[in-house]
């Protein structure tokens, strides 16, 4: 069985109403966007494999993309351009300004410690020393071409210029988006993340701490899974890396 039949067969949904009846150029949907069960992406550079089994199965419509060293251009350009996800176009590009983005998901860091804070503010500024655009928040609508006839009819992706760890903080752990459905676990292996995504990471922290833990996690790195996951065996592997999908077993820790 392939992954996207078997999230298709566990956990498909309809296309969120917001979504389904969103217009070009109306207001920001991004509350709306919020409340919607989301797959999170943390160091995602241009990685659509996510999208393509999540949105492909119909198991997830919203997605968050977080990367501190992507500049929003290069994303809107590389959708738009032979590299974008097959299958889709984009139907709308929203920029959300950062008073939107605070208060549509308002936050404290609460959840990690003073010295756990100092260090990971130390960490993201070591690396935005290295030409790194200015933070940004874009919420992408995609539809389906018209000549394609599987996957989800539309989806939206909110990329963001900024940190992952508070990132994940800020919009799942302080309670703003209640489903916090998919976690794409990647190591990128180019050493431009200051702290691990995984097991004993800081997401990883600020998941027990706050007691939200997403369903699933798609990941090639076994080594790095959390504590109470198991893998779904029996799946074919997915994607350009071969990742696995992993099950959350325990419901609280």
């Amino acid at each position: 069985m392939t992954q996207i039949e078997y999230l298709k067969k566990n956990y498909s949904e309809e296309t969120p109403s917001w979504l389904k009846s969103y217009s070009k150029g109306q207001s920001s949907p991004l509350a709306e966007f919020l409340n919607s069960r989301i797959v999170f992406y943390p160091g995602s550079g241009m990685d659509w494999d996510p999208i393509a089994v999540f949105g492909g199965s119909c198991s997830a419509h919203c997605f968050v993309y977080v990367d501190y060293l992507l500049p929003a251009e290069e994303v809107i350009g590389r959708l738009q351009g032979e590299d974008g996800l097959e299958g889709y176009h984009i139907l709308d590009s929203v920029r959300i300004t950062e008073g939107e983005l605070m208060r549509a998901a308002p936050w404290r860091r609460h959840f990690l410690t003073a010295e756990e804070r100092r260090d990971a503010a130390e960490g993201a500024r070591g690396f935005r020393r290295y030409n790194a655009p200015a933070p940004y928040a874009r919420l992408v609508i995609l539809e389906r071409d018209s000549g394609r006839s599987e996957g989800a009819e539309r989806l939206a992706v909110l990329f963001l210029g900024a940190d992952g760890h508070a990132t994940f903080e800020a919009v799942f752990a302080n309670g703003n988006a209640p489903d916090l459905f998919g976690y794409l676990l990647q190591e990128h292996g180019w050493g431009c993340n200051y702290d691990r995504w995984g097991r004993d990471g800081l997401c990883d922290k600020i998941m027990q701490r706050s007691n939200v833990f997403p369903k699933v996690v798609f990941t090639v790195h076994e080594d790095g899974i959390f504590d109470g996951y198991r893998k779904v065996d029996g799946l074919t592997q997915s994607g350009r890396r071969g990742r696995d999908l992993y099950e959350r077993e325990l419901q609280s820790r």
